[in-house]
């Protein structure tokens, strides 16, 4: 094989993986990677820092609620709240500086009977 040959291979072989580089990250500038199923039953309805490295959370899988506490050591499950009708994306809380975790969380209470 000559010089010229050689270099002209070199220079396809980088041309191509270019390419495939730049489709890559095309796919994945415009979303057109499938997520998962999993992602998608798993929702974040709001959160609220008690602290420095602790929060508490409402995280709806499958339709059930879940109250969870997130420190340093873990995650523990501090509640959880029958299957009901599920939070558009603009009723659901964003952040908890908004003020609406209390909203979602009295909403996804079910009503207390007096005593």
């Amino acid at each position: 094989m000559t010089e010229a040959a050689l270099i002209r291979v070199i220079a396809v072989l980088i041309l191509i993986i270019c390419m495939i580089l730049a489709a890559a990250w095309l796919v994945r500038r415009l979303g057109l990677a499938g997520t998962s199923r999993q992602a998608s039953s798993l929702r974040l309805l709001g959160s609220l820092g008690l602290g420095p490295r602790h929060r508490i959370a409402i995280i709806e899988a499958d339709g059930t609620r879940l109250v969870v506490g997130l420190h340093p050591n873990g995650i523990n499950l501090l509640h959880t709240f029958p299957p009901s009708e599920s939070i558009t994306s603009e009723e659901a809380p964003a952040s908890s500086t908004d003020g609406t975790f209390k909203d979602a969380l009295e909403r996804a209470q079910p009503p207390s009977t007096p005593q």
